[in-house]
């Protein structure tokens, strides 16, 4: 229950990135699936924001089930990790950008 309320963080973060660069019509189109009037560069920076957020919690389940970790353990090397190796969490996050932001 608790790895699913943090992972809930991910989402928020897309979801305060599309209400701060296109208002409510932003936010509705995360929670609803609606157009929004936005570039591809804002699309990008909505699909992006999560990354952090999103890498931390990318290796919580195999550490849960395959390292037999407690949940305490996982939460406190995860962003450690992050914080540790910035750049593959950078180069992630620039491929994300550039496939969406370059897009047809």
């Amino acid at each position: 229950m608790l790895l699913a309320l943090i992972s809930l963080l991910a989402f928020a973060t897309q979801l305060g990135v599309s209400w701060m660069l296109a208002g409510t019509p932003g936010a509705q189109m995360l929670l609803f699936g609606t157009l929004a009037p936005i570039g591809k560069l804002e699309l990008a920076l909505i699909f992006t924001a999560d990354i952090p957020a999103s890498t931390v919690l990318m290796f919580t389940a195999p550490r849960l089930l395959i390292d037999r970790e407690t949940l305490p353990e996982v939460l406190v090397r995860g962003p450690r990790a992050v914080l540790h190796h910035p750049g593959p969490v950078s180069i992630l996050l620039v491929t994300m950008f550039l496939s969406v932001a370059l897009a047809p």
